[in-house]
This record gives structure tokens, sequence and C-alpha cells, in this order.
């Protein structure tokens, strides 16, 4: 409580969250810390349906303090939330079309025949996964993926057949492993590409609070 008491004479925004199974949310936000903050700092009571984090929340209601701090104590989040959702879910939607092709190239050619975009790469993984038909053939169900690489690492006793020392068993043990653990990470950067874009995007969105 004591640290509490300390960041909340520094911050001029709180959101608390703290709830425990089965038993009335915690009070980590007292009086006299709110009474220490400064005036038009905003506290955002996330836990208010369970008894609240906040010493003075009160459920759906926005209570101003003597000393202009302003504590809300909304319940219901999520139902406010359905626009910014809904963009989200709709980036996310159209990062994944952006990669079946580029079909904003189509375009009628001279004579009216439709051009195609690019072909979809029925080599990645995410999209041969999510298409059941395919110019007329059914694609589904998806093929087994590839089993990963298995590398074996030859022994000391194996390499020690010449007589070589133990520096020359470990330079020829990291040469035949180096090309076999490269391939590996190759090919596991390229199966996950699509996954890892993803993460990162969210992981940019997030930090830009978008």
């Amino acid at each position: 409580m004591q640290l509490y008491a300390k960041m909340a004479r520094e911050c001029d925004i709180i959101i608390t969250t703290a709830l425990i199974p089965n038993r009335p949310a915690p009070i980590c936000i007292t009086g006299e810390m709110i009474l220490s903050m400064k005036r038009g700092s905003v506290i955002v009571d996330m836990a208010v349906v369970n008894g609240g984090n906040v010493e003075g929340s009160a459920i759906d209601q926005e209570v101003y303090t003597m000393n202009g701090v302003a504590i809300i104590g909304k319940s219901n989040y999520p139902s406010e939330m359905a626009t910014q959702a809904s963009e989200f879910l709709a980036r996310n939607f159209h990062a994944f079309l952006e990669v079946l092709g580029d079909f904003k190239a189509a375009r009628a050619d001279k004579s009216g025949r439709q051009n195609g975009g690019e072909e979809i790469n029925l080599e990645d993984v995410i999209l041969r996964d999510s298409i059941i038909q395919y110019r007329g053939a059914i694609m589904y169900p998806p093929p087994p993926r590839p089993r990963e690489v298995s590398i074996k690492m030859p022994s000391a006793a194996e390499l020690n057949r010449d007589g070589s020392s133990a520096t020359d068993i470990e330079s020829q043990m990291e040469a035949q492993a180096t090309p076999g653990m490269v391939a590996f990470v190759i090919q596991w950067l390229n199966d996950n590409k699509d996954e890892l874009a993803m993460g990162l995007g969210l992981g940019v969105i997030l930090a830009l609070g978008l």
C-alpha cells in the first residue's frame, strides 16, 4: 500500500483491475491516496461491479472528489467498444484478404475480359488451410503439414575416430550443426511469417494506442 500511495501522488491516471474469485474486490486506492492526487486526475475502477478497488467509487457513476479527482465506475465497457472492436477485427480481415492476392490489380482489358490479380500462394500454410475451392478444384481437407526437421548430432566418439583433439571435435560438430540449424530456423520463419507479422502488427497497434 505504501507503493500505491507513492504512485498515486505522481500519477495523473490510475486504472484498477484487481479481482479475487468469489470474494469482494480489494480496496487498492484509499480516500487518503485520492486526496493526495493532483486536481484533474482520473481514476478508472474496472472492478466496481465486485465492490470496487477505489474507495468512494460507484457503479455506472462518475464521482468527483473535493480536490478535483474524477472516479469513473462504469460496469459495461464492452458495450461501449463495439466500434473499436469492429475496426480492429476489420483490419485483421483486411490484412488476411490482402495476403490472398492483389485483387486491386484485377481490371478489364480492351476486349472486356477480366484480368486476374496475383496468384494465390498455395505453399503458404495459412492460405492453403483456408481455401475450400480454388479454380474449380476442391481443396478441402488441406494436406497434412510437413513434419518438423530433426537434426541428429554426431557424438564425440564418432568424430574422434581419426584421433582429432577436443578443439577439432568441437569445430567439426559446429560445422555440421550450423547449416542444419540455420535451415531449420529459416524453414520455421517461413512457415510462421504470417503469425509473426500479425503479432508484430498487434504490438504496434497496442503501442500506438489505436
